[in-house]
């Protein structure tokens, strides 16, 4: 039995605050053959390369793309952690088990063996709850006492970063403000620009599909097709269920979608002018790698792409377009000139956001993400709050018009409510509290209640009551997530709770934009 653990808000002494709890996960063990075998079986399938049992540093390569991990046992006789290691390797991540190993040997080594004391400073490591749970899985694994493994545990936990969880996701401004770009770039495109069209090709497809950035790194050319006038493409989903793998899928994948013919073409184009018969991937070495790369695969990995974004940044986002990139989640609004930098996981972010508060069940969100069960989409849930926010203010200042097609829920209520919010307060009729901006009073009032941005002819006449009520309705926002969010469960399929909870969801987000436009005068 292993203990492994999870981040939960408890509450202490009236007070929420965070805190690590224990739960019990079963590992088997296996006999000194059983585990050769099994470290054979990463070699054969290329998780493990080019190192042997015996050796210190192993090579633990991660699947579809060019990165390989060099974890360093320290002590080449330490088979315990290569077992625990072997056992890691066949359901967790190859970055996160090599990033395990490095972090259980370090503790190995400054504490001659877990025999003596050690002290932590804030910022000597950077420590996630997951990492704190694979420590604790090796403790157990090996059968450290609680008492003494606890010693270790616990100044892990006080300055475990649990923010470290949720990714950091550029505010909805700089996703409008990109899309432009990449709209602009794409009509006034040469024949220089065409080796950034795949980052084209990227933003159009999956602002729609939530793919994995190394899904889309192998798309191959039999992967556009037409078929009975409609256009789809096939997605080689990452994470497949093998026949003799005890993780299957419990809902079934989706590889196979349908595109507008407008992405259809663009795909077509860039294969005409860049992918000669032979190739099979679209962005493979010999197109897009004019390096010494060495690859012994024929399609791009995240470097190169990294590369290339990187590029398409500096010569057409800054150079080109004139804007100034800046750093994530240090502001709620931008300046004209400037965007945060998106990276290509964020994409899939947004997807799965949109598809939530559009009030897709969570069934068909797990097949269209390619996820094996509804517990992988529950993290996603943590960017709903902050992406509903953004959208406020995006809406408050007038530039939702130019959202993307794709970026939907709701998107036509909230234009028709944002005319409301360029009413003047000149002439206006004076309430408690307020102004009413209604020219047909009392005929176009929606209840009693005008505050909280409820009625969209109300103002207020202070901005203290206008922070209260930012403040009520950004909770209301963080209750409707939590409750989507505790019916993944319990209602996976289409509910009236659902949809009603994303209708009041919509109207709250309406309702904090007046509040945004208030404030800002």
């Amino acid at each position: 039995m292993v203990g492994a653990l999870r981040q939960e808000t408890v509450i202490e002494n009236g007070r929420k605050t965070s805190a690590v709890l224990e739960k019990n996960i079963t590992i088997d063990t296996y006999s000194e053959f059983e585990y050769l075998q099994k470290f054979k079986e990463l070699k054969r399938k290329g998780i493990l390369v080019n190192c042997e049992f015996a050796d210190n540093v192993w090579n633990i390569k991660e699947e579809l793309k060019d990165v390989v991990h060099h974890p360093s046992f320290f002590d080449g006789n330490n088979v315990p952690l290569k077992y625990y290691s072997i056992l890691l390797l066949e359901n967790n991540s190859s970055a996160n088990v090599a990033k395990a190993v490095r972090f259980i040997s370090q503790i190995i080594l400054v504490t001659d063996g877990l025999t003596e004391d050690w002290e932590l400073k804030d910022g000597q490591y950077n420590v996630t709850p997951h990492m704190i749970s694979l420590v604790q899985g090796y403790f157990d694994y090996v059968g450290i006492e609680k008492r003494v493994a606890r010693q270790y545990i616990e100044p892990l936990k006080e300055i475990c970063d649990y923010s470290s969880q949720c990714r950091k996701l550029p505010i909805l401004e700089s996703l409008i403000k990109f899309n432009l770009i990449i709209e602009g770039f794409e009509k006034e495109m040469t024949n220089k620009d065409f080796r950034f069209l795949p980052v084209v090709l990227w933003w159009k497809l999956t602002m729609v599909i939530p793919m994995r950035p190394v899904e889309f790194y192998t798309i191959k050319r039999e992967s556009i097709y037409t078929s009975d006038g409609k256009y789809y493409i096939r997605v080689n989903r990452s994470k497949k269920s093998d026949p003799d793998d005890e993780k299957k899928h419990v809902v079934p994948l989706i590889s196979e979608f349908e595109i507008s013919k407008e992405l259809y073409d663009l795909f077509l184009r860039y294969i005409e002018k860049y992918i000669p018969g032979e190739e099979d991937y679209l962005f493979n070495v010999n197109t897009m790698a004019r390096t010494s790369v060495r690859n012994k695969r024929d399609f791009v990995g995240r470097s190169l792409y990294d590369s290339l974004l990187n590029s398409f940044f500096d010569e057409i986002v800054i150079q080109r377009f004139g804007y100034t990139v800046v750093e994530k989640e240090k502001k709620q609004t931008l300046e004209e000139n400037e965007i945060e930098f998106i990276n290509y996981g964020d994409t899939r972010h947004f997807a799965f956001l949109n598809l939530i508060l559009s009030g897709y069940n969570p069934y068909d969100i797990a097949q269209l993400g390619g996820h094996r069960n509804l517990s992988e989409q529950m993290s996603y849930y943590g960017g709903a709050k902050p992406f509903c926010s953004s959208y406020a203010y995006v809406l408050a200042t007038g530039i939702v018009d130019k959202l993307p097609r794709d970026i939907s829920f709701g998107q036509q209520r909230m234009i028709e409510h944002r005319k409301s919010l360029l009413l003047d307060k000149a002439d206006a009729r004076k309430l408690n509290k307020g102004y009413c901006l209604s020219k047909n009073f009392p005929f176009e009032c929606v209840g009693i209640d005008c505050a909280k941005g409820k009625c969209e002819y109300f103002r207020h006449d202070n901005d203290e009551d206008i922070e209260r009520d930012m403040e009520e309705v950004e909770k209301d926002i963080e209750k409707n997530v939590s409750f989507l969010k505790s019916i993944v469960y319990t209602e996976p399929m289409d509910s009236i709770s659902r949809q009603e909870t994303v209708a009041d969801t919509n109207e709250k987000i309406v309702q904090l934009s007046r509040l945004i436009r208030e404030r800002r005068g």
